[in-house]
């Protein structure tokens, strides 16, 4: 890990993104090996790839999705829920609206 003279220096480095060490840091060649680009760029049709390293290309990928045991899902109820918290969010503010007229 780094010394504390060391991350006194980074620390210094990430709270100026303009000074020498930090322009130097994001422009190193290790940076642009290591960079993992988020999956869900995927999808994305006017990203440009072009500038993505060749590491950067093969380490996007999707996460392999988790099934989900049917036990586990829960049923959406038939009705009409919206209304019944619509409905209940009234009546709590005209029992307070009731109650504060009365005080």
């Amino acid at each position: 890990m780094l010394t504390p003279a060391e991350r006194r220096k980074f620390v210094k480095a990430l709270e100026n993104p303009s000074s020498e060490l930090a322009q130097t840091l994001l422009a190193s060649k290790q940076l642009e090996v290591e960079i993992e680009q988020p999956w869900w760029i995927n999808g994305v049709e006017d990203f440009d790839r072009e500038h993505l390293s060749q590491e950067a290309k093969k380490i996007e990928r999707r996460p392999t999705p988790i099934r989900v045991p049917q036990s586990m899902v829960k049923p959406v109820p038939p009705g009409h829920p919206l209304v019944f918290n619509l409905l209940a969010i009234w009546c709590v503010i005209s029992l307070l609206v009731a109650v504060d007229l009365h005080s």
